[in-house]
């Protein structure tokens, strides 16, 4: 992600990557790691993310759409 659409979605990318980790540690390890409040914030984030990415395709990529 950061490497395709840049600098100004480095601090998502990172958010996002550590909910992978969190994501990956309570497959393995053990389950309620996450909060509901995290769940929220975290689902928030995706649907956010997914209007920005409409957004970049249409700007950058509109023959994709």
């Amino acid at each position: 992600m950061k490497e395709i659409m840049g600098p100004e979605f480095y601090q998502l990318a990172d958010y996002f990557d550590s909910c992978r980790v969190k994501r990956n540690i309570a497959d393995y390890d053990y389950a309620g790691i996450a909060s509901e409040s995290e769940v929220k914030e975290l689902i928030k984030e995706a649907e956010s993310f997914a209007r920005e990415i409409l957004k970049w395709l249409k700007k950058n990529y509109p023959n994709f759409l």
